[in-house]
């Protein structure tokens, strides 16, 4: 899942933007159920940035 994300960051442009969002997400809500909703987003948001 996460390293799908990284993935999709990788090969975005703002690539340091993008990582620090997804840490501070994955920090903010690591022990919550819903962190795979945040990292998705992030996922989701990258692969437009490509578009």
């Amino acid at each position: 899942m996460v390293q799908a994300i990284l993935v999709h960051t990788l090969q975005a442009d703002n690539v340091y933007q993008l990582a620090t969002q997804l840490h501070i997400i994955i920090s903010a809500v690591s022990h919550e159920p819903y962190v795979d909703v945040a990292a998705n987003a992030v996922g989701l948001f990258a692969h437009k940035q490509l578009e």
